[in-house]
């Protein structure tokens, strides 16, 4: 029999239901490190931002949050039903007309970062950068989301292997004043310089990781790499 699929929608309902998901998400990785280390961390962001977004639309009549909601359900769903690809595709105008319309709103701001994370997941490197860059400049003194939005960098210019690019924006999450997504950036920072050749920074990284953050399922990653 067919196991039920569970909807982004169900996953998202509670805050403790989502970070259970992305602890399983985590543990995915360790047993599938080749195929979806390079992925995840986008992933990762869009839900995290995703469940945001549900916080404050439930708390907020802003027009611009209503309209978030219905385009965020649209994409949802096409995902569910196609790919990516396709979900991009169908929703590309109303973000742009959002973008437009409400972009000096909060919904608008955090509607640029989702729309960068649907463009990274959809194959579509180069509008992700140029959606997080500009939302840089629109999280300027949210150093949480800020993290964010440097990470998806990192792995947007990691993708298209300007590994010094991308190390430079991991490397800003792993000095920032917040502790989210340090653990992956480290990480990514070590097989980033060990992919480049510069095993001393390699190294530097994979030992802070496991310094300051032990419980880290990517903590486990490097302990099974240096094991091996």
């Amino acid at each position: 029999m067919a196991k039920k699929k569970v909807s982004r929608k169900e996953l998202l309902k509670e805050p403790d239901e989502f970070l259970t998901f992305s602890r399983k998400l985590f543990l995915y990785i360790m047993d599938h490190k080749g195929q979806v280390v390079g992925a995840i961390g986008g992933l990762l962001l869009v839900l995290i931002l995703l469940s945001g977004l549900k916080y404050f639309s439930i708390r907020s009549e802003d027009r611009s949050f209503v309209l978030l909601e219905n385009v965020r359900d649209r994409y949802e769903a096409v995902v569910e039903e196609k790919d990516a690809d396709a979900a991009y595709d169908e929703v590309q105008k109303d973000f742009e007309d959002l973008l437009e319309k409400y972009g000096d709103t909060q919904g608008g701001r955090l509607g640029r970062v989702i729309y960068a994370n649907i463009a990274y997941g959809a194959g579509r490197t180069p509008e992700a950068i140029d959606n997080y860059e500009a939302a840089l400049r629109d999280f300027e003194n949210e150093p949480a989301i800020r993290n964010m939005i440097l990470s998806g960098l990192g792995y947007a210019y990691e993708r298209q292997e300007e590994y010094g690019r991308a190390a430079g924006f991991f490397e800003r999450v792993t000095s920032g004043e917040k502790p989210v997504l340090k653990a992956d950036a480290l990480f990514h920072l070590g097989e980033i310089y060990a992919r480049t050749g510069d095993e001393k920074k390699s190294r530097a990284a994979f030992e802070k990781l496991l310094a300051e953050h032990e419980d880290s399922p990517y903590a486990e990653m490097v302990r099974e790499k240096t094991a091996g």
